[in-house]
């Protein structure tokens, strides 16, 4: 009788993780340009709303009020990303031109990989600045309400 001896071992699991892993890795270069293009939107977006809530601020600093600390600090982030945006774009014709393959490979792959992860990086920051935006308002708003409430308590102790 011959010994029989069987392994069995899934390689499901680890074939998962390698190619999951590759995937998140090439999706930084393959997804470029569609990772630029979102990022000159996202930002563009951004800016409108920088500049919609500056112009409410002054308009309410004219009126007297003060700036909240919160939205100092929103709008000092927001020109700290906006130009560290402007100087990953600047590198953007040359990290296209690196790409082959349709884009699925570069010539010089840890660099694109490099960038590619900063423009998503990026990308995810200025979408985060942008949800922020809502908390920045909601500041001015209760500000606006705080004072409000303080006048109508004046009137009616007078």
């Amino acid at each position: 009788m011959g010994g029989c001896f069987s392994v069995s071992l899934s390689c499901d699991q680890v074939v998962n993780q390698v190619s999951q892993w590759l995937c998140v890795r090439e999706s930084y270069i393959h997804c470029l340009e569609e990772n630029l293009t979102a990022l000159e939107k996202t930002m563009d977006d951004l800016k409108a709303k920088r500049d919609d809530l500056s112009r409410k601020v002054e308009r309410e600093e004219d009126r007297g009020l003060r700036r909240l600390t919160q939205i100092q600090v929103w709008l000092t982030w927001v020109e700290t990303i906006d130009s560290q945006v402007n100087d990953l774009l600047s590198g953007r014709n040359t990290e296209i031109q690196r790409l082959c393959l349709c884009g699925f490979c570069s010539k010089s792959l840890k660099k694109s990989y490099r960038y590619g992860k900063r423009v998503f990086t990026m990308l995810k920051e200025v979408e985060n600045l942008i949800s922020m935006t809502l908390i920045a308002r909601f500041g001015i708003l209760s500000l606006l309400a705080s004072i409000l409430f303080l006048n109508f308590s004046a009137q009616d102790k007078v």
